[in-house]
């Protein structure tokens, strides 16, 4: 049985390109989990469970998406239009691990944005309600294509749902703009008020937050687009498959790029009960002793500068707290 070429370039094409992003954007997701965990070991186990967390859902993902393309492609292959008004399970199971995720990372920016706000209730309460708002309704309608029922039974009724896609990535987009928004102000806010080596690490976690934001929402939005103006076909889906991934991306990467700014020009800490005859390490690698009689360095190289900063335990831990990730 012969298809109409952009028959099948608007719906199992369509979908494999955004199974083939998906499964790019997860290997990256890997990566950045495995930075994260691996530089902040000392995190606490909530901290590294949710990111596990977040893995484990976007592995669910790309999973359930690769059984869809499989099943467009070779099990039922040659029944395009009865495969898309027919869908399998593996797809609606798609939908909800990527909500999930979307969960899981929309409350690390608010965790973010509590700390950041000094435990700003009234504006936590405004964040809370509307990612509760933006899960659920994600949520119903990924029950809505788990269940069958006359909603999805035939292509005619499929478009008549399109109002739900509009109304559930509305809601998505207008929750990624306040968290957004509310993130970028307390940055901003807090790189006026910090020291000056705090303020080029704010600034460039600013910058990097603001872009890999604003490149998720560009996700949902272009899916509503494309929605609008190809309601019949599911090119849309070449945009929706991947968003988990990328979303999940924004967040893991906002926050390693705080190590990876950090690596830069960090001075050497040095504890006065660890100064009895020590070997350092400077941060270009070369070696220096630390001898507590006559208090001075010998280094391995002349031209190796090395600065000993002397904190009490007060301000240290002030500089740990302000330090969490916020």
């Amino acid at each position: 049985m012969t298809h109409d070429p952009t028959t099948i370039a608007d719906t199992v094409g369509a979908f494999e390109i955004g199974t083939f992003a998906d499964t790019l954007l997860f290997g990256i997701l890997c990566l950045q989990c495995y930075i994260f965990l691996h530089n902040n070991e000392r995190a606490s186990r909530l901290m590294q469970y949710s990111i596990w967390t977040i893995w484990l859902l976007n592995t669910g993902h790309l999973i359930c998406s690769i059984h869809v393309t499989y099943w467009y492609t070779v099990t039922n292959f040659g029944n395009v239009l009865e495969d898309f008004t027919h869908q399998p399970r593996s797809s609606a199971f798609m939908t909800l691990f990527g909500v999930m995720s979307n969960l899981m990372v929309q409350v690390w920016f608010i965790f973010r944005i509590w700390i950041l706000s000094d435990r700003n209730r009234r504006l936590m309460v405004v964040l809370s309600t509307l990612t509760g708002i933006a899960f659920g309704v994600a949520a119903s309608f990924a029950l809505i294509t788990i269940i069958p029922s006359p909603l999805t039974a035939t292509e005619e009724s499929v478009t008549r749902i399109n109002w739900l896609i509009y109304f559930t990535h509305s809601v998505d987009i207008l929750a990624n703009l306040a968290l957004t928004i509310a993130l970028c102000y307390y940055l901003w806010k807090a790189k006026m008020t910090t020291l000056s080596k705090t303020r080029s690490v704010v600034e460039w976690t600013l910058t990097y937050t603001v872009n890999t934001g604003l490149l998720a929402m560009i996700f949902p939005i272009t899916t509503i687009i494309l929605r609008l103006t190809r309601p019949d076909d599911m090119v849309f889906f070449s945009v929706y498959v991947p968003y988990s991934a990328i979303y999940s991306n924004a967040l893991l990467g906002s926050l390693n790029a705080r190590d990876w700014v950090r690596h830069d020009d960090d001075p050497v800490t040095i504890h006065l009960s660890d100064l009895d005859n020590s070997v350092l390490s400077t941060p270009n690698g070369t070696r220096a002793t630390i001898n507590r009689g006559n208090h001075h360095a010998k280094s391995s190289s002349a031209t190796t500068p090395l600065t000993v900063k002397v904190e009490s335990e007060t301000h240290t831990q002030v500089v740990k707290f302000s330090d969490g990730y916020c």
